[in-house]
This record gives structure tokens, C-alpha cells and sequence, in this order.
């Protein structure tokens, strides 16, 4: 993976991790999108749910409120309550998708209209009779029905209650973990970038550590930039290696010429008139 990216440019290296991080970024983001709408979808329903449960409490308490005044007004807040409920199921049935969960709406429905009809049976028995406080057998059939109802949309609502929780759960598991496998790649993939750099960028500081070693007569030999990639960093040391050749061998021929020079000096002086200097160099 590292000769890879070695091989690619450095503008392609700064694009390529801006590019990773962004998909990075994507693989967290719209994964995490998914389930939150997921998860806003099962809470709106709790809550419907919950509004249910609510609406029946309140219609349980017009219920008493008539037994006690006898008095129109909680029979229509009845009505209302049932009517605002009725629409609550009809709205939860084109949002449910889940077969067991529609079998249970069906079931709740049910039972409401039943305990409507039984509270409708229950004001007219108490409109025809005299004031006891005995139950009639409509009270009784009634209650009976109130409390199914009851347990029916308790059950329900925490069955609800409990998967919104679950999908939260679930939401924050599923970031958590997307998120640290999209920061390991992003780490993986931006040190290998950063380090095919630094790896070049060291080759060619020792290479040229090496060259001016070389210029200033601290070393005798001169060492090369070991650096083969295509990119803007190899491509660099391929004209400093042949810059270091040519002025390695300019250098090398000074040299011989210096010291064939000092030889023939030596021997002129010696009365050996007629010695040349054979050596010769590119610099003039």
C-alpha cells in the first residue's frame, strides 16, 4: 500500500486524503441519518401511543363525572375524547407497518367501541331508573370493558415505549461504532499518505546532506537520493542524482588534474622540461 502511494503525486495524496475524509465523514453521516429518522418515527408513535393511554383516562373520568351529575356535558366530553382517540388509531394504522403491532391497534379499537356502545347502554339504563347505589348490570358490563381497554392500550404503550428505547440504544451503538471504524480508516489512510511524504522528503534531506558533505570535503564519496517514485518527490531525486553525478565526476576530474598538476611541477622542477599535464576537466 505504501509503494502505492508513493507513486502518486502529491497533489493527488492532499486530494485523495481530503476525498477519504469526506467519505469517512459520509459513512458516518448517512448511516446515522437512517437510524435517526427510524428512531424519530418510533418515538412520534410512543408518543400517539401515550396520547392514547391519556385520552382514555380522561374519558374514564368523564365516565365517573356522569355517574355522579348525571349532566350532558360529560357525555359530549366523552364523545370528544372517543372521537379524538378513534382518529389517533386511524393516524397510528397508516403509520404501523408491522403486523403485530396492527393486530393490536385492531384489538384496541375494538374494545373502545365496545366500551363506547356499553357507556352509551350504561346513561341510558341511568335515565330510567331511580337513584341506588347499586351497580346495574350496564355499569357492570362497562367497567368490565374499561378495563380491558386499559390493559389492552397499557400493554401496547409499553411495548412502544420500550422499542423507542431500543432504537436509541441501537442509534447511539450504531454511531459509536460507525464512527470509530471511520476514524481507524481515516487514521490508516492519512498516516500512510503523511508518512509516503515524510518518507520522501527524508530521502532526499540525507541525499542532499550527503551532496554538500561532498562539496565541503567532509566525505570522500557522495551518496545518491534512494528515492524511486513517479511523483514530484521522485521526480526531484532523478535530477539531483544526475546533478550529483555530473558534479561528483567535475569534481573527481579537478582533483586528478590538481594532482597531475603538483606531479609535473614536482618533476619540472627536477630539470625534467618537457612533462605535460594530460589530465583535463570541464571547468575552465
Amino acid at each position: 500500500m505504501l509503494s502505492f502511494f508513493s507513486n502518486l503525486k502529491v497533489k493527488v495524496k492532499i486530494y485523495l486524503l481530503i476525498l477519504i475524509g469526506i467519505i469517512s465523514l459520509a459513512v458516518v453521516v448517512i448511516p446515522t441519518i437512517n437510524e435517526l429518522n427510524s428512531t424519530i418515527d418510533r418515538v412520534e408513535k410512543a408518543n400517539e401511543v401515550n396520547k392514547i393511554n391519556r385520552r382514555f383516562a380522561d374519558m374514564r373520568i368523564q365516565e365517573k363525572n356522569y355517574a355522579i351529575r348525571h349532566d350532558e356535558t360529560s357525555i359530549k366530553n366523552h364523545e370528544k375524547l372517543y372521537l379524538e382517540t378513534v382518529d389517533i388509531l386511524n393516524l397510528l394504522e397508516k403509520r404501523f407497518k408491522n403486523p403485530e403491532n396492527l393486530k393490536s391497534l385492531a384489538q384496541i379499537k375494538e374494545k373502545l367501541e365496545s366500551y363506547k356502545i356499553n357507556f352509551q347502554k350504561f346513561v341510558d339504563s341511568e335515565k330510567n331508573r331511580s337513584k341506588t347505589n347499586v351497580a346495574t348490570p350496564e355499569e357492570e358490563v362497562m367497567i368490565n370493558n374499561a378495563r380491558e381497554v386499559d390493559t389492552v392500550v397499557d400493554s401496547f404503550r409499553k411495548s412502544q415505549d420500550k422499542q423507542a428505547q431500543d432504537d436509541i440504544s441501537t442509534l447511539k451503538t450504531t454511531l459509536i461504532t460507525i464512527s470509530i471504524i471511520a476514524l481507524l480508516v481515516l487514521i490508516l489512510f492519512g498516516t500512510t499518505l503523511v508518512n509516503s511524504i515524510i518518507h520522501a522528503l527524508e530521502a532526499v534531506q540525507n541525499g542532499l546532506r550527503s551532496f554538500f558533505s561532498f562539496l565541503n570535503k567532509e566525505t570522500n564519496k557522495v551518496e545518491k537520493i534512494q528515492l524511486d517514485t513517479t511523483d514530484e518527490f521522485g521526480e526531484m531525486a532523478k535530477f539531483i542524482n544526475k546533478n550529483i553525478e555530473l558534479t561528483e565526476k567535475t569534481i573527481n576530474d579537478d582533483n586528478a588534474l590538481i594532482e597531475e598538476a603538483k606531479v609535473v611541477m614536482q618533476r619540472v622542477n627536477n630539470g625534467w622540461y618537457y612533462q605535460y599535464i594530460e589530465k583535463s576537466t570541464p571547468n575552465k
